[in-house]
């Protein structure tokens, strides 16, 4: 890793990325805008030199270029496509806020072994990729059981998948019989994911 400085010009934002775009205005775009400000751009961007892509940072690369800069200090990285996108899951695990269609696609592309390094657990992919298993909660079959084959649970033991007719329902299952189960608001569907 060496760190360099780039004109904002050279920094093409990754197409893929799964963050919501800041803009002006938003709660998070001014909180960070206020951050550099205050202390200068202490954090650098994430920069693949053999794609041009920025992998991380793409938020702060949108607040440099409201504020008038020109350059920012970069981390230059050397990766082919398939790392950057890892990379970039994993730096951005913990900010922002998700465009999940993006983000599920990215998760669907994956490599089953590569999942471990963008920082979600089994139970958060589990949870992501079943909500969008394409079926409308409120007409579903019960004989349709299709759904879960495009599903991948990576690393659990086994997985139980159940139907309520509401949310609440679920919850309430979950919660008296103490089981490890996720409930995704607004849908039918619960997740419950037994050990490794």
């Amino acid at each position: 890793m060496r760190l360099e400085e780039k004109s904002l010009s050279e920094l093409n934002a990754a197409t893929y990325n799964p963050r919501v775009t800041l803009e002006p205005g938003m709660e998070e775009f001014e909180k960070l805008k206020t951050s550099i400000e205050h202390f200068g751009d202490v954090e650098p961007i994430v920069w693949n030199e053999r794609t041009g892509n920025v992998v991380g940072g793409h938020q702060r690369l949108q607040v440099l270029k409201f504020l008038g800069r020109e350059t920012a200090t970069v981390s230059v990285v050397d990766l082919g496509e398939k790392e950057e996108k890892l990379l970039n899951l994993a730096l951005n695990k913990a900010k922002g806020e998700w465009d999940n269609a993006k983000l599920e696609k990215m998760l669907r592309d994956m490599d089953t072994e590569n999942l471990y390094f963008t920082g979600f657990g089994p139970d958060e992919i589990a949870v992501m990729l079943a909500s969008n298993d394409g079926i409308d909660d409120e007409d579903w079959d019960e004989g349709d059981n299709d759904w879960q084959d495009d599903v991948n649970f990576y690393g659990a033991a086994w997985i139980i998948t159940a139907r309520f007719r509401n949310a609440e329902e679920a919850q309430a299952f979950i919660d008296r019989e103490g089981l490890p189960g996720v409930c995704k608001a607004n849908s039918n569907t619960t997740v419950i994911r037994f050990g490794e």
